[in-house]
């Protein structure tokens, strides 16, 4: 009985995906591990691991409050262009469900649009 339960979830492991995936995270790790010896930024070893395995993918936006969480020196928008980006990805995110955004690739251009016009109406305010 175990076996025929077990059986069919075993098979479908594959071991060569599974030592790229355990390889890629190594590497990952390394690099990370490396970056953070140049920078000391990082405020804690935990913090570098939920780095690397705390979000469900590279392109996860973490914004200022979560990277404070992160970070020793996370610095405020200098220049216009800063903060339109920033001001741009949040209100994109708020948006978009961000799911649908990463695994589905639903974003379209009038998204956009309608972002843009909904940053031009408020006041820049870069104390926040």
């Amino acid at each position: 009985m175990t076996e025929s339960l077990i059986s069919p979830i075993s098979a479908q492991i594959d071991p060569i995906k599974l030592g790229e995936q355990k390889r890629a995270l190594e590497i990952a790790t390394e690099y990370a591990r490396r970056l953070n010896e140049l920078s000391d930024n990082l405020i804690s070893s935990e913090a570098l691991e939920e780095l690397i395995a705390g979000y469900p993918s590279h392109s996860f936006v973490i914004d200022r409050k979560e990277a404070k969480r992160l970070f020793k020196n996370v610095r405020k928008t200098e220049t216009e262009e800063e903060e339109f980006i920033y001001r741009f990805s949040r209100l994109y995110l708020e948006k978009i469900d961000y799911y649908k955004l990463c695994f589905d690739g639903e974003a379209k251009v009038e998204d956009f649009q309608e972002i843009i016009s909904q940053f031009n109406a408020v006041d820049i305010d870069k104390n926040e």
